[in-house]
């Protein structure tokens, strides 16, 4: 049993990095564009602005609006990225593990995976106890205290409650509801039959396929769509800054 226990959390933390590996190269081609994107807003800005009005150019409104975003992110970028950073730290002091999981599992693009990782860890585990007999309220709370996931291990503590009080486990998901309910046809069948042990495995491989899925699809989408992106941003600065330019030599001619 604590053989396939370490095998589970083995698995939980390869399925994560799954995810991160997939994320990794296009989240790094978005911050090295929006690091070069700041460092000209921040040294190369007013240059261009103060030789546009020395000029008397009349700004285009793409060269105007790319100005205003430049100007922008110099007057509000260091508070705002102040205010996420002290944030996130008092989540962690104040909140504590319980917390920084909801945060996690709560974020664009990966929170669903946090998510879906957590669960089926907590899926596999609670089937091995259930498998030898421990009284499901107590299998939960074990389960709570051995996976890593704080926000899923919080969920079982409640779940154990409402076992306690006479509940079934999938009225108690139902009654719940931050659990995945794609469980709980599964859980019911598993309950009805006595065989509630092969019901919660399988309910963890449907949660493992569908993060494969959604892991697939990461890696697919989201590079082409950064990289359009960064190339549109791109594009679109070197044209904002230089239009005037031409105009101004074409005016000159």
């Amino acid at each position: 049993m604590v053989a396939e226990w370490l095998e589970n959390r083995r698995a939980a933390r390869q399925n994560w990095r799954a995810v991160i590996a997939a994320l990794s190269y296009p989240l790094l081609t978005a911050a090295l564009a929006a690091t070069a994107f700041l460092v000209f807003a921040f040294m190369c800005t007013g240059t261009f602005k103060q030789m546009y009005e020395e000029f008397g150019l009349k700004l285009p409104a793409l060269t105007s609006h790319f100005l205003w975003l430049c100007e922008l992110s110099v007057n509000f970028l260091p508070a705002t990225v102040g205010v996420l950073i002290v944030a996130a730290i008092a989540m962690r002091l104040f909140g504590g593990r319980v917390g920084w999981s909801w945060l996690m599992t709560n974020l664009p693009l990966v929170g669903t995976n946090w998510h879906w990782t957590g669960v089926a860890e907590m899926l596999r585990c609670l089937s091995l106890l259930v498998q030898r007999r421990v009284p499901l309220a107590e299998s939960l709370r074990l389960t709570a205290d051995g996976i890593g996931d704080a926000y899923v291990a919080q969920q079982c503590r409640l779940l154990a409650d409402f076992v306690e009080q006479g509940t079934s486990l999938t009225m108690a998901l139902v009654r719940l509801r931050t659990l995945p309910l794609s469980i709980v046809p599964l859980v019911r069948w598993g309950e009805q039959r006595d065989l509630l042990q092969e019901a919660l495995r399988s309910a963890a491989e449907m949660i493992e396929g569908r993060l494969s899925v959604r892991t697939d699809a990461l890696v697919q989408v989201l590079p082409p769509i950064i990289f359009l992106l960064v190339g549109g941003m791109i594009g679109s600065g070197i044209i904002a800054v230089f239009l005037p330019l031409i105009s101004l030599i074409q005016g000159l001619s």
